[in-house]
């Protein structure tokens, strides 16, 4: 840890602007790698929000063997340790079955045989479906009525803002900039992640609360999704984004010098 931000301590001066993506890794910045305003930056990512608007193709949850007609809860990324999708598992598992819910998991990784063998050993197993990587994940997201990140550990999670700009409540572990994220009506349902060396599934009982509180109060879920697409549209357009990253060229590009008359 200590070379790598040497490193950046040696570099960083000759910089005329560092731009990071998140508020985490913004306070990173300032404590470690001795950055501070106005060279430090922060600019959040930005989506295409049209691709995820709420009114697009729905992908057919009967193609990987779950019942379109069901509540569904989504994971969407790679499947990585550290977005910890035993604990969404076994989240899941602890689900009143009145409910009726499923479990998707959308994305690709090197946890993905692990995951499977997981999801197939749950007495939940046949309302589980790892649906794999997908080229577009916008139809999947339309599909199901909320999202769940069971991450140990995030920045600005994507997945997160393509939820939101799909129009769905969201269920988190409250790491990275999730709580910035998100509006303050979401708050209730942010999960305080467990201390380092917990077990893997610590936090599910309290993920699970969270969940069945959405998928119990539907009208509560469907204006809690229309607050968080307002928000994305207010905050993560890709279009925003772009034009901050060139005001800030603008503001910080050197001159051209020009050529003498006859050189």
């Amino acid at each position: 840890k200590r070379r790598p931000n040497g490193w950046r301590r040696l570099v960083f001066p000759a910089a005329r602007a560092v731009v990071v993506p998140s508020r985490l890794l913004f306070g990173i910045a300032e404590r470690e790698w001795g950055l501070a305003p106005p060279r430090l930056v922060h600019i959040p990512n930005g989506i295409d929000l049209e691709r995820f608007a709420p009114g697009g193709p729905r992908a057919d949850l009967a193609r990987v063997g779950l019942d379109p007609g069901r509540p569904t809860v989504v994971a969407l990324g790679s499947l990585r340790p550290e977005k910890n999708l035993e604990r969404l598992i076994a989240a899941f598992e602890h689900l009143p079955e009145s409910l009726g819910a499923q479990l998707l998991i959308v994305g690709g990784g090197a946890e993905a045989q692990r995951l499977a063998a997981r999801a197939a050993a749950s007495p939940r197993a046949a309302a589980i479906a790892l649906a794999g990587p997908q080229a577009d994940p916008a139809p999947w997201l339309r599909a199901c009525q909320a999202l769940a990140l069971s991450s140990d550990t995030e920045q600005m999670p994507l997945s997160l803002v393509e939820a939101m700009a799909a129009g769905l409540p969201a269920a988190c572990m409250d790491v990275g900039d999730v709580r910035a994220m998100l509006p303050p009506e979401q708050g209730p349902l942010l999960v305080p992640c467990p201390p380092p060396g917990a077990p893997r599934e610590a936090g599910k009982e309290a993920l699970a609360e969270a969940l069945a509180s959405l998928l119990a109060d539907r009208g509560r879920a469907r204006a809690l999704g229309q607050r968080n697409l307002e928000l994305a549209r207010e905050r993560y357009a890709f279009e925003a984004m772009l034009a901050a990253y060139r005001s800030l060229f603008l503001r910080h590009a050197r001159p051209l010098r020009r050529q003498p008359a006859g050189s």
